[in-house]
């Protein structure tokens, strides 16, 4: 057996991490997203805050149905008004003019803590 700081030794494997799958009691969440138009890296991570917290709210500037995991369509999702525009979850990089005044419009509900994760606002 090779002693734990010997040079090669490998470390012990990490117990798993122990996560209740529902918000805490009491706790109101929002996690805040830009947009859901498909699964690369931003939307990986918030899949994992989907799953932790699967009551919780989610804001986005818009949303291309069917684009994102299982755990992210599940969420209650609340889009902006960019999402009405015609075209917009095709061509949404050319509304980038008009996000910030989108994201002021998304309403975030009364008494919700909020998560948000960006990747260009």
């Amino acid at each position: 057996m090779i002693p734990p700081s010997a040079p090669g030794a490998q470390p012990s494997p990490r117990p798993p991490a122990t996560h209740d799958a529902v918000t805490p009691p009491g706790l109101r969440l929002a996690v805040v997203h830009d947009w859901l138009t498909g699964m690369r890296g931003g939307e990986k991570c918030l899949e994992v805050l989907c799953r932790r917290f699967p009551e919780a709210r989610l804001l986005t500037l818009l949303r291309a149905k069917g684009s994102a995991s299982a755990p992210i369509e599940r969420m209650h999702i609340s889009t902006s008004m960019l999402q009405w525009l015609p075209g917009a979850t095709r061509y949404y990089r050319w509304l980038l003019p008009l996000m910030p005044a989108a994201i002021q419009g998304l309403r975030i509900p009364r008494g919700h803590n909020l998560r948000a994760g960006w990747n260009c606002l």
